[in-house]
């Protein structure tokens, strides 16, 4: 086994231990329901002499669950819709996707 497929095997049992159960909305097409790792990290902008506090929100996603995330797509999580902010970056491995995301309202 290459060190990629342990390595994609180890995304996968930390997904099935950590995950959470979600759906994914793409603006074009139907509901999938995957599992997400949420984070919300603080974040601070400088603006000047200024800082601004930011809760930014976060989800880790399985690029085997969803192959090409876009902004504008939307992310239920326990009962509140998130829209995602940008486009999405992937890890070294291109095994996970990583999204920012703000309440869609």
């Amino acid at each position: 086994m290459s060190s990629l497929e342990q390595f994609s095997k180890s995304i996968n049992v930390l997904f099935s231990m950590l995950g959470m159960e979600a759906t994914y909305i793409p603006t074009n097409g139907s509901a999938i329901e995957v599992k997400v790792i949420p984070k919300r990290p603080d974040t601070i902008l400088g603006l000047g002499e200024t800082s601004i506090y930011s809760e930014t929100v976060l989800f880790d996603l399985r690029t085997e669950e969803i192959a090409e995330p876009q902004a504008d797509d939307i992310l239920e999580y326990r009962g509140v819709q998130y829209r995602i902010l940008s486009e999405p970056k992937r890890d070294l491995h291109r095994l996970v996707w990583t999204v920012e995301a703000t309440e869609s309202g």
